[in-house]
């Protein structure tokens, strides 16, 4: 499915290089949790495990990572993967992501979060998660017992990650490149050219539709996050009137929860943001702009679409951030028109709110 594996092994090319336009207005360090996990129970269900890397609070912890074979069919689906897409809540035009765990593609990507280790091997060992972005860069990128696991399908993948257990039968450590086993996972750099590759290919073949360059995509972060209304609206208006020819604004958002600790869906989280998006849509429509609301609970459906706008608003956190990453990477390796415009970014922390504190 990818390139060969040498079409990966440059390195990060500066994106300044890169002939990408972008706009970049006060961003803010990422929110941090003054209480930092120190418990293994606050990481995952999961056990104390001396030989794991230790996390950011010194916790040493295996977490479940493989499913037993008949939970596989049983479990709920609720991760942000196509196949979840029809059974996921959905309200007012916006679709909830509840219990997004395992599957969060900037943690993974730039190996941050409680637990990135065990949710990458429980993605290259639960089928649920095959013919997924995040299977195929882990499957191009990881060794087993010193091999390179990109030789191998999908059930001998997923046998060889569950032979490799990290403490009790089917977990693995929460953090570290390489754990008690023999599973060794690739560094952010290597992940996030690997992903880059991977969606200019689809780009190329024209394997997924694209934004159009009359259209605007505002990419807003949904769900525990407040949004002070004129800064935001200042934040697309600045897009929307920099940019060229623009008819249409697409507003783009999921609300997206990881379902563990504070990190839950509630009544009022969700109810702030379903009335901020369709008063955004009022607003611009008043302004003579044609407007869409876009909610997308794929990640990778979400990534090949934001990283190929040609002129997409986002903020500069966590998924953001990533889709900042590889837009610049897809966009120097993608094909060009003569006659088509730069493609141009408009980065506003505006669009990423402020986390709501419990």
């Amino acid at each position: 499915m990818f390139a060969a594996a040498a079409s990966t092994r440059c390195a990060l090319a500066a994106i300044v290089s890169l002939g990408l336009v972008v706009e970049s207005h006060s961003l803010r360090a990422p929110f941090a949790s003054s209480r930092p996990a120190k418990r293994c129970d606050e990481v995952c269900p999961g056990v104390p495990m001396a030989s794991c890397s230790g996390d950011f609070a010194g916790a040493r912890c295996a977490c479940p990572a493989c499913p037993a074979l008949d939970d596989e069919v049983n479990a709920s689906c609720t991760d942000a993967i196509d196949s979840c897409k029809g059974v996921l809540r959905k309200v007012q035009g916006l679709y909830v992501m509840e219990d997004n765990s395992v599957y969060r593609v900037s943690d993974l990507m730039n190996h941050k979060g409680k637990k990135w280790r065990s949710d990458s091997l429980a993605i290259m060992c639960n089928r649920r998660f095959r013919n997924t972005f995040l299977r195929e860069v882990l499957r191009e990128t990881t060794q087993v017992s010193g091999r390179p696991a990109a030789y191998l399908d999908d059930p001998d993948l997923e046998k060889a990650v569950r032979s490799q257990p990290e403490g009790p039968e089917r977990h693995s450590c929460a953090v570290g490149e390489t754990g008690s086993g023999g599973v060794r996972l690739a560094k952010p750099w290597k992940l996030i050219e690997t992903l880059a590759h991977y969606i200019a290919k689809r780009h190329r073949s024209r394997s997924f539709q694209t934004a159009l360059g009359h259209e605007l995509v505002v990419n807003v972060r949904l769900g525990d996050y407040t949004h002070p209304w004129e800064q935001i609206v200042a934040a697309v208006e600045r897009a929307a009137a920099q940019a060229s020819g623009i008819t249409r604004i697409v507003f783009s958002g999921v609300l997206h929860y990881g379902g563990y600790s504070t990190y839950v869906a509630n009544a009022s989280s969700i109810a702030r943001s379903v009335k901020l998006m369709h008063a955004l849509m009022q607003h611009f429509e008043k302004d003579n702009y044609t407007t869409v609301l876009r909610s997308e609970p794929s990640a990778d459906r979400d990534l090949e679409y934001m990283t190929t706008a040609p002129n997409l608003a986002i903020g500069g956190l966590g998924f953001a951030n990533l889709v900042q990453q590889i837009r610049a990477r897809v966009l120097s390796i993608s094909p060009k028109s003569k006659r088509a415009e730069k493609p141009r970014t408009w980065v506003d922390a505006a669009l990423d709110g402020e986390p709501v504190v419990r």
